[in-house]
């Protein structure tokens, strides 16, 4: 069985991330490792991390809660920097990605109303304190293939036909 090596989930805040990627390692837990990925003081710590996993979990399986692709949008979004200046930088990784993984990016995207009360309702701190700042990163999500050359899936928790066993099959065959 040829599996994903690297899964990434990626997605604004409130997009189901962290549930699907619960979801999937309750069905095969010890198949896979789990790194989350949070917010980074600068874009330089986020690679650089990135990269250590990578380095690390070379001969595993790994699952990724946000990557690289969050430090573009968020990191321009909120910290307001310029994606042109990394372009080799994000080729590299990814020259890198396809070439010792099997790399899948899981699309979180729920609709924004949905990710707008799941952000309202959380209890704690989030990183991205205004709705406009947050409709926003996920209005730049719905233009992800712009980011990343390495396949996509979306994924809709909120469509019954987007079924998380359906997900499941396709992220570990």
């Amino acid at each position: 069985m040829s599996r994903h090596r690297l899964i990434i989930f990626e997605g604004c805040d409130g997009s189901g991330k962290s549930t699907l990627i619960e979801k999937l390692t309750s069905v095969v837990p010890n198949n896979y490792l789990v790194n989350h990925n949070g917010v980074y003081e600068s874009r330089e710590i986020a690679f650089a991390t990135y990269n250590a996993q990578l380095n690390t979990h070379s001969d595993s399986q790994l699952l990724l809660d946000r990557s690289y692709i969050s430090e573009l949008i968020y990191g321009s979004i909120i910290r307001g920097e310029d994606n042109s200046k990394i372009k080799k930088e994000v080729s590299k990784l990814e020259d890198r990605i396809k070439l010792y993984f099997k790399p899948l990016i899981v699309f979180c995207n729920p609709p924004l109303e949905t990710v707008l009360n799941v952000w309202e309702g959380r209890t704690v701190e989030e990183y991205v304190k205004r709705k406009e700042k947050i409709t926003q990163i996920y209005n730049e999500y719905q233009l992800i293939d712009k980011y990343t050359s390495l396949p996509i899936v979306e994924f809709d928790y909120t469509n019954v036909e987007s079924s998380y066993l359906a997900l499941i099959r396709e992220l570990i065959k």
